[in-house]
């Protein structure tokens, strides 16, 4: 009875998930037609509609947020531990912000039409000459509209460590000496459900399918992100992703 309940409640989360999404596509495009003169107020419309989208995708999946902090305003650069692909939906209902994702996601059907619909920025990471002209791009989307997230540890994790950050995609704020703002997450499964780690979390061999599958049966869990009142900041990229770590891995044991 309570593997009916649960599959019953996918289903319904499935539908639900189609229905507000196509729902607010239709209002980006619609909201797109009367805006395409202006440049600047189109993107204003996109970062309303996304974050819209955000904010009902959170309560469909009955997400349970818990903030501490305060999220930053554009412009922004702004760095975080990475969990899973809900971090994306969470980011985008607390801020107004763009993200850095691996390149593979743009051919994920539906989900890279949407990644790409959301303004994201896509980066190879099998190919180091491809790091330059993410970061210019990163120097060019950031705006009074938008700042960009960036996940420096390149993947995702199990939530049990921060793993080391990466360099690469810093360089904006080392060229700059731009503050580097940073948010720790961390999720929570609600009581007779599966822990986190092997729920809610995506990392390692899980199938996306399987796993957003597993996700919708969940009546819901939560969500715990905290932002530092302190910034990372340094004269080339490396100081800058080691002062970034240690803040965030701060931030995380606040939420643990």
């Amino acid at each position: 009875e309570i593997a009916l309940v649960s599959t019953i409640r996918a289903l319904g989360k499935t539908f639900g998930f189609f229905a507000v999404t196509l729902t607010f596509l239709f209002c980006l495009w619609i909201g797109y037609a009367f805006l395409f003169i202006s440049r600047y107020s189109a993107e204003a419309w996109r970062i309303k509609i996304v974050r819209s989208w955000a904010r009902a995708i959170c309560h469909m999946l009955g997400m349970k947020i818990h903030v501490t902090g305060t999220p930053p305003k554009p412009p922004f650069f702004l760095v975080s531990n990475h969990l899973s692909y809900i971090d994306i939906i969470l980011f985008f209902s607390l801020s107004d912000c763009i993200f850095v994702a691996k390149s593979e996601v743009s051919n994920w059907p539906f989900i890279g039409y949407l990644a790409k619909t959301a303004g994201t920025l896509f980066i190879n990471r099998k190919q180091y000459r491809d790091i330059p002209r993410v970061n210019h791009l990163i120097r060019e989307v950031i705006g009074v509209h938008q700042g960009v997230l960036l996940f420096p540890e390149g993947t995702s994790s199990a939530g049990e460590e921060i793993l080391p950050f990466k360099p690469s995609l810093l360089q904006l704020p080392a060229e700059d000496n731009l503050e580097v703002c940073c948010a720790a997450i961390q999720y929570a499964a609600l009581g007779g459900y599966p822990d986190a780690a092997t729920s809610i979390c995506w990392w390692g061999d899980m199938t996306f399918a399987d796993h957003l599958w597993m996700l919708f049966k969940f009546p819901g869990f939560e969500a715990r992100i905290s932002f530092s009142d302190k910034t990372a900041r340094g004269k080339n990229r490396k100081s800058i992703a080691g002062k970034a770590e240690e803040i965030v891995k701060y931030e995380f044991q606040k939420i643990n």
